[in-house]
């Protein structure tokens, strides 16, 4: 069945794709699972320099997918506006948007400090007032108790991110917020599951697969000092799988921080080794961080995996596309020997 590509990004009632009409040769909208946030560019035919330009910092709302399932991808700020042309005589004025109210809020700098025993929710919550953003965080992770944390002169991102990987995170600004969120539970950032992506071999299909060799491990072993004794000990966490042991290079300061590696190490030894890249056509509502199964494709491809990147292409050339970056399955978020939400500590 055919069905009808659609595109808009508007400003004050305002649709540049209608302003623009037949000289729109491409938009593309980036998603990231990672920490940064969301990208849109507007690639226009623009011979001898004619075609109006937006401002930096005009705010603009972008919506799309199918006529028949259309999706508020949220609002973008004209961030650069360049203009260019081939030795073919091709001329372009390409518009790259960031999402909005976030550029600068999240690289502002400043000075604060948290006494040990603050949670998560907490400071996050406090770099968003600091940031002028709103900062949400999963509810898995809101109520992890921290060491002292201190933010000296960095920029505010940059302290999220680190913060956010230490309790076993990921800060993802987009949609006019910084979500806080698990990075292979397939939860959004109130919680609830996010809808898996399926991806089987179809003709006409495009993908791309790196089938790394990986040397196959039975279990994992981490040391620790015992805080009681001084003594270095072990702990030991199973694969799954045959083969010899591996043991982590690195001593960490506690138990439960020691069989958290472990058991991350672990869970990425059973999972699929390929990295992956798959063009469908257009799968608008498909939001990084979300479950993904894959058929058809053989022996290292095939198997579980979680969406790192979305890049959603309207284009005159192959109409509304999606390029899926498939990551391996899950790891572990940040729990205690007890799979629970535990203390976070510096290494």
């Amino acid at each position: 069945m055919w069905r009808e590509p659609t595109i808009a990004i508007t400003r004050e009632g305002q649709d540049l794709c209608e302003v623009y009409a037949d000289a729109v040769l491409r938009v593309r909208i980036e998603l990231s699972r990672q920490s940064k946030s969301d990208r849109l560019t507007l690639d226009v035919a623009d011979p001898n320099r004619t075609q109006p330009v937006p401002r930096k910092g005009d705010v603009f709302s972008a919506f799309g997918g199918w006529v028949d399932q259309r999706t508020d991808f949220g609002k973008f700020e004209v961030q650069r506006v360049s203009h260019r042309g081939d030795a073919k005589g091709v001329e372009t004025l390409t518009i790259v948007m960031r999402a909005a109210q976030l550029v600068d809020g999240l690289r502002r700098t400043g000075r604060r400090d948290w006494p040990a025993g603050t949670t998560a929710a907490r400071v996050f919550e406090d770099l968003g007032s600091l940031a002028r953003i709103e900062f949400r965080v999963h509810p898995a992770l809101r109520d992890i108790v921290l060491d002292y944390e201190m933010l000296m002169d960095q920029s505010i991102l940059d302290f999220a991110t680190d913060l956010a990987g230490r309790i076993g995170a990921i800060a993802r600004p987009g949609g006019g917020l910084v979500s806080i969120v698990p990075p292979f539970d397939g939860q959004a950032v109130s919680g609830a599951a996010l809808d898996r992506v399926a991806i089987l071999k179809t003709k006409g299909h495009a993908h791309e697969a790196d089938l790394e060799g990986r040397e196959v491990y039975g279990r994992i072993v981490a040391s620790y000092t015992d805080p009681a004794s001084g003594q270095r000990r072990s702990v030991t966490e199973g694969t799954g799988v045959e083969g010899p042991p591996l043991t982590l290079d690195q001593t960490w300061p506690s138990e439960a921080a020691a069989r958290r590696s472990a058991r991350q190490r672990a869970l990425d030894q059973r999972n699929a080794t390929a990295s992956r890249r798959f063009t469908q056509p257009g799968m608008p509502t498909a939001r990084p961080g979300a479950p993904v199964t894959i058929r058809g494709y053989g022996d290292l491809i095939d198997g579980e995996g979680v969406l790192e990147g979305h890049q959603l292409e309207w284009s005159r050339a192959t109409g509304f596309t999606s390029t899926l970056d498939v990551g391996g399955g899950k790891e572990g978020a940040y729990v205690d020997g007890q799979g629970r939400p535990g203390r976070a500590s510096r290494r």
